[in-house]
């Protein structure tokens, strides 16, 4: 894949990330910042901009704007490498909050099966997400009542600004 394509959806996917339990935390938003800032991960991409524009696109569209996610990642052309990379940007979100929700568990799922990736590859890089890739019996019929299943219970999650995140952030930092 091109890669500002790549670096657009590896954002993408943070975001999705981010905001799929219904609530989208300041410390997921700090971890999405540094790892632009620190990694360039996501390129020359403006990250503001972006951020409050996917976040404009999913108050509005609600769940339909993480089918139209997955149905992107589904035809991306990825290599195994962009796949791994894609997958521990997933990972990092989920973790950033120091706390894993069922319903980001199921979102990984219906991601994990989008990717063509081997499991084995994945494991080499991620020994420690094991648990995320055996626990169920993956079908068609079962990745379709998932994603059902998901979507049904998807809040989304309302807030003006990431700004005001990052206030949040702010002070709490001076609590500590």
């Amino acid at each position: 894949m091109e890669k500002e394509q790549f670096e657009k959806l590896l954002l993408r996917t943070a975001f999705c990330f981010m905001a799929c339990d219904g609530d989208i935390d300041p410390d997921e938003v700090k971890m999405i910042r540094e790892m632009a800032q620190e990694t360039q991960l996501f390129g020359d991409i403006d990250l503001k901009a972006n951020l409050d524009k996917m976040l404009g696109d999913i108050n509005e569209l609600g769940g339909q704007f993480l089918i139209d996610y997955f149905t992107d990642l589904k035809v991306a052309d990825l290599t195994d490498e962009e796949q791994i990379t894609l997958i521990k940007v997933s990972i990092d979100t989920i973790n950033a909050d120091n706390k894993v929700e069922y319903s980001e568990i199921k979102f990984f799922k219906i991601v994990r099966d989008k990717l063509s990736v081997a499991d084995h590859d994945i494991l080499d890089v991620m020994p420690e997400i094991e648990e995320y890739l055996e626990q169920d019996i993956i079908s068609p019929t079962y990745i379709a009542k998932l994603t059902a299943d998901y979507l049904g219970s998807f809040a989304t999650p309302t807030i003006g600004s990431l700004d005001n995140l990052a206030e949040e952030i702010e002070k709490a930092k001076n609590k500590n």
